[in-house]
């Protein structure tokens, strides 16, 4: 039985033995030519399939759904083989983004703000050419003009609705931001902000309309008065709009500093999934140059002098801008050869492989 063992066993070496001579006289075919003969492309093609299985890219979640990923081979003249792995990462990399998510996130929230919440009504601007030509009428009038145009801007000044409206709309879209990350307290927190910006809403339409008296009131007042109103309406009006701003600045506050919360949580949820994602890309090239290594092929078939390319797409370095660059490892030749042979393992080779994004 143990003789019968190793007449397999050395047989099997032998055909190995074959299977890599024939290969690498291929290779030096291409090396003469310049382009993969017909058996060269038939033998990367068959590795090609086995790496995507291996590496789990040929799993598809539906019957109909895409594979989860391909690897695409080509030889370039006098430089070597070329393999672009198109995987998930890139895919779950594009959902971290929360630059991308914020944008398209705060537009719909800006059409749907705009579709669904009452529209405020916006507070005129003093029409100053128009008040000088009515109390131009009589010098008598320049004093009590001057006091209502001071008055009507201080009523302006007060009004921080387009503030809190921008606060309160970037709560809808971190709150929806939110409802799309596996954080489990997503769910409350968004129902959460839901309830404050409803909150918000109404009391800032109730100080709007308070201000929108007082700026009529004023109007109406600077059209018919010729002198300044007397002292007590005057501290009348000062008390009112100091009502006013003292009722402003809470409803700021709150929807900003909830507008701040949020996109804590969302930034300390994008730091957790990137941590995650860098290890999930670590691994996958752990296994990816371990597959690699196994595959003697793709080592046979790069003549000496000549490199393996690996180009991972979108999981290379990000620019400032959010472009997300290509992750590029070149091996040489006789590093993976070295590595299919078993004299120098996986991490090795990776640690000799030079590797940029682009």
């Amino acid at each position: 039985m143990s003789m019968n063992r190793m007449s397999q066993a050395i047989l099997q070496a032998l055909l190995m033995t074959v299977s890599l001579s024939v290969t690498t006289a291929r290779a030096q075919d291409v090396k003469t030519q310049g382009v993969l003969p017909a058996e060269s492309r038939a033998d990367l093609e068959q590795a090609v399939e086995r790496l995507q299985e291996a590496l789990g890219l040929n799993v598809r979640s539906g019957l109909f759904s895409a594979r989860a990923g391909e690897i695409s081979a080509s030889y370039l003249a006098r430089q070597g083989l070329l393999l672009e792995l198109s995987t998930p990462l890139g895919t779950r990399r594009g959902l971290i983004n929360l630059d991308t998510v914020n944008a398209s996130l705060q537009s719909l929230s800006n059409q749907l703000a705009q579709m669904n919440s009452p529209q405020l009504p916006a507070i005129t601007a003093p029409d100053i050419e128009a008040m000088r030509e009515t109390m131009a009428l009589s010098l008598r009038r320049d004093q009590a003009a001057e006091y209502y145009r001071d008055m009507i801007n201080k009523v302006a000044e007060v009004d921080l609705s387009a503030e809190i409206e921008q606060a309160m709309q970037a709560i809808s879209a971190r709150a929806d931001a939110l409802r799309g990350t596996d954080n489990p307290a997503a769910p409350e927190l968004a129902a959460e902000a839901q309830r404050l910006r409803q909150q918000l809403q109404e009391q800032l339409l109730e100080q709007r309309a308070q201000l929108e008296a007082l700026t009529a009131q004023l109007r109406q007042r600077s059209a018919e008065s010729t002198v300044v109103p007397p002292q007590s309406l005057q501290e009348q009006w000062q008390q009112q709009l100091a009502a006013l701003a003292a009722a402003m600045e809470p409803l700021r506050q709150a929807a900003t500093t909830k507008a701040n919360e949020l996109n804590e949580q969302l930034e300390a949820w994008r730091q957790r999934r990137m941590e995650q994602w860098q290890q999930e890309l670590q691994a996958f090239e752990a296994r990816l140059f371990a597959r690699v290594c196994e595959e003697p092929v793709l080592a046979a078939l790069i003549p000496a002098q000549q490199h393996l390319t690996l180009v991972l797409p979108g999981l290379g370095e990000e620019t400032a801008a959010g472009e997300r660059r290509d992750r590029i490892h070149v091996l040489a030749a006789g590093d993976l050869q070295a590595c299919a042979s078993g004299q120098i393992d996986a991490q090795t080779l990776l640690s000799l492989a030079t590797s940029y994004s682009d």
